[in-house]
């Protein structure tokens, strides 16, 4: 045998996870030569200008800031590059605009390419002012090739070929990726609009005052914003920020708006030519994805280290799934799946298809040690707890009372199980809209319900 079939590459090793009554054998990719192992996408795009304007305009969002004070400009600049994930699902690129107010994404379903290599990956490269310039310049009758791998992007169009390097994932996304998953599995349809109603909604948007908040009202075949409604409502804050979609007004087959009360985030996906455009909406432009800690509970419970192996075979075999597929699996609770998915998304491993309703996938390393890093309330529960700062007052099955000593003052925790109080100022602020504050997460953890 020549040298050539010899010298195999492999990222990982073969295993067998048994669960239940299913198997999964895990075979590694294997390639001669680091350019093979290196690209997971190959292929030619259906729809060149519908491709490139909304890349384009996913590239101009992830650049966009509403909430951002302007010393920290340069840095914004330096972490607006998409992430970009391939599976035989939909290749996908997806990014935050710099104050992570707004969360966007272009799918690309296998209907819209020609492909001659997909496989499943994940990189995070640079999109400049070339990669907007070169979007910008294809028409309806050019051609429009793209190639990911683990290191760069390539663009072809005609004689032009621009290339695009990895650079690295900014942590705060990290946090943002946490998060707006949740949010949108938690949405629910409020509106779907054809490409006439769709038009006429986002041309109305208020060129002054939309600072205000208002309500997206559908009526029959009307649909419009309104700062009163009577009917249900979906709510949305900082209006401005949907005028990002006016350049891509011309394009809409379909605009299907989605809304979670609780929360009052907003999710806008555009329907076209086999390609869809996601943007989501914080509920305030001060108030970005990567700020909330509404799943610091799960984050905080200890994780058994079988149960996460076999949940890393299950994702790596599954490309899309619900989180019924991965309790049935694993044969745990509702709530229990809910920590394994949430410490996944805080990896940044997950994110979430409005459209099938299903988790995907995304093909990052994953350290359990970085979560504290990335989520200093937890840090600082546990920290207390080194501390000895902790006194469990009163404790029955669900419900504790507990004083929590941090910066030489005393704080009284107390409540049962989804509803408990402290009487520190940052809980009087945000009354646990914005998750537990580390001193209740302190609490919790002393007393046992989140081991």
């Amino acid at each position: 045998m020549s040298d050539e079939h010899t010298n195999l590459r492999y990222r990982s090793p073969s295993t067998l996870i048994e669960k239940g009554n299913e198997q999964l054998l895990s075979l590694p990719t294997e390639a001669s030569n680091e350019s093979a192992t290196d690209l997971f996408f190959q292929g030619q795009v259906k729809s060149p200008y519908v491709a490139a304007k909304f890349l384009r305009n996913l590239s101009r969002m992830v650049a966009s800031r509403f909430h951002t004070p302007a010393a920290m400009l340069q840095k914004i600049l330096i972490e607006a590059d998409p992430i970009i994930t391939s599976s035989q699902e939909a290749l996908r690129f997806e990014g935050f605009s710099s104050c992570c107010s707004l969360y966007c994404r272009v799918d690309f379903t296998p209907e819209s390419y020609s492909a001659i290599n997909v496989s499943r990956g994940t990189t995070n490269v640079d999109f400049n002012h070339a990669t907007r310039d070169a979007l910008s310049r294809i028409r309806k009758n050019h051609s429009m090739s793209m190639a990911v791998g683990e290191s760069a992007y390539t663009l072809i169009s005609g004689s032009e070929t621009l290339v695009e390097k990895k650079v690295k994932l900014p942590g705060r996304w990290l946090k943002g990726l946490t998060y707006v998953q949740i949010f949108q599995s938690l949405a629910h349809k409020k509106a779907e609009l054809s490409r006439i109603q769709s038009a006429k909604l986002i041309r109305s948007i208020p060129r002054s005052n939309t600072k205000s908040v208002y309500y997206l009202e559908v009526s029959g075949s009307n649909a419009r914003f309104t700062p009163m409604s009577r009917r249900p409502k979906c709510f949305v804050a900082d209006l401005e920020r949907l005028r990002l979609l006016e350049d891509l007004v011309p394009l809409i087959e379909k605009l299907t708006v989605y809304s979670d009360d609780s929360s009052n985030i907003t999710v806008w996906q555009i329907d076209s030519k086999g390609m869809r455009f996601t943007l989501a909406l914080s509920s305030n432009a001060w108030r970005g994805f990567s700020g909330e800690g509404l799943a610091l509970q799960d984050l905080a419970t200890e994780t058994n280290l079988d149960t996460m192996e076999a949940l890393f075979s299950f994702i790596n075999h599954h490309e899309e799934f619900s989180a019924k597929q991965v309790s049935s699996f694993l044969n745990v609770t509702s709530i229990d799946t809910q920590s394994l998915l949430s410490k996944l998304a805080a990896q940044g491993l997950l994110g979430f298809d409005l459209n099938s309703h299903c988790y995907f996938n995304r093909v990052l390393p994953f350290n359990l040690e970085k979560l504290e890093k990335l989520n200093p309330r937890l840090a600082s529960a546990k920290k207390l707890i080194e501390q000895d700062a902790v006194d469990i007052i009163e404790q029955s099955e669900s419900s504790l009372r507990a004083e929590v000593r941090s910066n030489n003052l005393t704080y009284l925790i107390e409540g049962n199980e989804g509803d408990y109080r402290c009487t520190c100022p940052w809980y009087g602020k945000y009354r646990g809209y914005r998750g537990p504050c580390k001193h209740i997460l302190a609490a919790r953890l002393k007393a046992g319900f989140l081991s």
